[in-house]
């Protein structure tokens, strides 16, 4: 194998700990936001569930208290550069993947109100799974184990993405591209103008995506030259959208997710 337990270990943990040092540090910068007046002021977002009669979220809310939102993330930057720095043996990595995971629960807790995208939640479930697997390290099924399901976890966000898109219309007429573009809130105006002005590069940028998605579901059994050429493409997807959208945490969080998208494609094509 290319890659043995140990090495996807470590390789998936530095990559992973560059996201969690960007999502921590975005976090932070969103601070003002939770003051009173803020997009997410918890007092009005209580306001707000109470006139919906929404209690389960309500009993989010009294779990809060000043400052707490800030908190998490800034405990989490220490064992997410351990990560990214540290040498990365099999106890100083179940220490680090255990805080991050307690901190990024904590993180998650609070987004149920709002403000969570894909890549946090990859992050919280390789987090757990790393957690969990480190700290029954001394089994060496369970390190596999954890490792095998979070290249599964990640071969299955990318394939119901892209199966979720072949079942859109707006993706499969080509208009999907541009609609996300000309948003406010990830778009950019100038790249935006170039596919309004040529539906046939939408339409291709469109099935492109839905393409290099959906082939994910092949990912297992891809011989890995052809599966290093997928990965490629995933990746500069990825970096195109963090320039483009401005979603910086996408590219690691899911890059972070190939040495174990490797280490599945080696386990079961050893069983072929």
């Amino acid at each position: 194998m290319y890659l043995d337990v140990l090495q996807a270990y470590q390789l998936t943990s530095r990559i992973a700990g560059i996201a969690l040092i960007i999502s921590s540090l975005e976090e932070i910068s969103l601070h003002k936001h939770f003051a009173a007046g803020g997009v997410y002021d918890l007092s009005r977002i209580d306001a707000a569930l109470r006139r919906h009669g929404d209690d389960s979220r309500r009993r989010t809310i009294t779990l809060e208290r000043p400052g707490f939102h800030i908190a998490w993330p800034v405990l989490r930057l220490a064992p997410a550069c351990a990560l990214v720095l540290g040498p990365n043996t099999f106890a100083q990595m179940a220490i680090c993947w255990v805080l991050v995971a307690l901190t990024t629960v904590a993180v998650q807790e609070r987004h149920r109100l709002g403000g969570e995208d894909g890549s946090d939640q990859l992050l919280a479930i390789m987090s757990i799974a790393f957690a969990i697997s480190l700290v029954l390290g001394f089994c060496e099924g369970a390190l596999v184990a954890g490792m095998l399901f979070v290249g599964a976890q990640s071969v299955l966000s990318y394939v119901t993405a892209g199966f979720a898109k072949l079942h859109c219309p707006v993706w499969r007429h080509g208009a999907a591209v541009y609609g996300v573009l000309a948003t406010r809130s990830h778009g950019m105006r100038s790249v935006a103008r170039i596919v309004e002005r040529s539906p046939a590069l939408g339409y291709v940028l469109c099935w492109a995506t839905i393409s290099f998605e959906s082939a994910f579901v092949l990912a297992p059994i891809l011989p890995l030259h052809l599966l290093v050429i997928l990965l490629v493409v995933a990746a500069g997807f990825h970096a195109t959208v963090a320039v483009v959208m401005g979603l910086n945490g996408f590219f690691w969080a899911f890059v972070s997710t190939y040495p174990a998208v490797i280490f599945l494609n080696e386990t079961v094509r050893s069983y072929l």
